[in-house]
């Protein structure tokens, strides 16, 4: 199963954003896993999470072995045309950060 923080919002949902979703809820069969943000929240200038592109999850409360294997998980079931990367490893606000490559315009 999939869950949200309780403050995640999508403001819209594209294709690309569905195809994440997609993926994780299959992934959650394996895994816990909660979606962190959606569009809500503050990120960077230019940011996928603004045009409903990117998704974040949570990732500090996995063990390393595992967060490998969701991490390549997520690679393997996305494809080339997503981004898979672990941020702020170690650190407080550790997560996934799950988007639509910046050099792809996502086409199913």
């Amino acid at each position: 199963m999939v869950v949200c923080k309780s403050d995640v919002k999508f403001g819209g949902f594209t294709s690309a954003l569905c195809r994440i979703l997609y993926v994780i809820n299959k992934l959650s069969k394996q895994y816990p896993i909660m979606i962190t943000s959606g569009s809500d929240g503050t990120h960077m200038v230019g940011s996928k999470h603004y045009t409903f592109l990117a998704i974040d999850i949570r990732s500090n409360w996995y063990k390393s072995d595992i967060k490998i294997k969701v991490k390549s998980a997520l690679e393997s079931a996305l494809g080339s045309q997503f981004t898979v990367l672990l941020e702020n490893e170690n650190g407080p606000n550790e997560h996934f950060h799950i988007q639509v490559r910046m050099d792809h315009i996502y086409v199913e």
